[in-house]
């Protein structure tokens, strides 16, 4: 569903760049239909902008890690410009399932992984994840969440499934990574099955997500997108769920002091977990770091007893 809501979105995209460039051409305005073009095929990379300067805006004076400095903003906005094509133009309207899950006959006794994307996202988010974890042999299977704008706890079958599937598959519980709503989407579900550490999962490694909502979610349209929002009557329900301080002890949650979408960033604080700052990834680009994937290969390498 989403994935063709992408590629509608990016065809339409195309045509009215080329259609703005064609007008020009005609009225003899070449130099200004190209311009135009341009400003069509680059929103993405002033809306990137907008949001790093609302973010930095954004920022209080006993926020958690140090202050990004000018610098910093720039290369996490120039690296976010970069990194959101490849998954939103490409990745997820395309070749979402390029990577099938892998669930080997003989997985038995190696811990998996769950990969959970976020928001106006699908499975195609984790494809350079994915890839990685096959050629290491590493039982994994990664969800889609939809439809994609529907309240965060329709996804608890989904994910229900997903971790069923790869511990009968292990005998393990396996390690979940979520990237944004999909730590939220992630906490739901253990709070609706009860799951508990170390007999329903591993460990939860989450990547850039709203723990406790964040300022960009006061421009949500949707049932999801509105649960985001800072204060929201449902993050609080959450907080407050059997089990969710319990799970938190048994999660690393990523955040970045440059993310985008996720700001202020004591807003992606989870009390109780391990919280890593990363110095200065955007939103998206944060999956692309190397602590997350060292993190996961920690918590899947056997255990040693003494």
């Amino acid at each position: 569903m989403l994935a063709r809501l992408m590629r509608w979105l990016l065809g339409a995209a195309l045509a009215l760049a080329l259609g703005m460039f064609g007008a020009g051409v005609v009225q003899g305005e070449t130099f200004w239909g190209a311009v135009a073009c341009a400003a069509v095929l680059t929103v993405h990379a002033w809306t990137i902008a907008i949001e790093c300067l609302w973010a930095a805006r954004a920022r209080g004076n006993a926020e958690p890690g140090p202050a990004p400095t000018a610098r910093q903003w720039l290369a996490a906005w120039w690296g976010e410009v970069r990194t959101a094509p490849r998954v939103f133009y490409w990745q997820q309207p395309f070749r979402f399932d390029a990577v099938p899950d892998h669930l080997p006959p003989g997985a038995t006794g190696r811990r998996g992984v769950v990969l959970v994307h976020g928001f106006f996202c699908n499975r195609g988010f984790w494809n350079r994840w994915m890839q990685r974890l096959r050629a290491d042999g590493t039982p994994f299977v990664a969800v889609t969440m939809e439809p994609p704008f529907a309240g965060i706890e329709a996804s608890v079958q989904t994910l229900e499934a997903a971790v069923r599937r790869v511990h009968a598959a292990t005998g393990l519980p396996p390690v979940i990574v979520a990237h944004s709503m999909g730590g939220l989407a992630s906490r739901a579900w253990a709070a609706a099955v009860q799951a508990r550490p170390g007999r329903d999962l591993e460990r939860l490694i989450t990547i850039g997500t709203p723990h406790q909502g964040t300022a960009v979610a006061a421009l949500a349209f949707s049932r999801n997108g509105s649960q985001m929002r800072q204060g929201s009557e449902w993050l609080g329900e959450l907080a407050r769920r059997p089990g969710d301080a319990e799970l938190a002890a048994a999660c690393t949650a990523y955040f970045s002091a440059c993310d985008n979408i996720v700001f202020p960033p004591a807003l992606a604080q989870w009390p109780g977990a391990d919280m890593r700052h990363l110095a200065a990834p955007a939103h998206v680009q944060m999956a692309d770091r190397p602590e997350p994937w060292d993190e996961l290969q920690r918590w899947l390498a056997p255990r040693t007893d003494p």
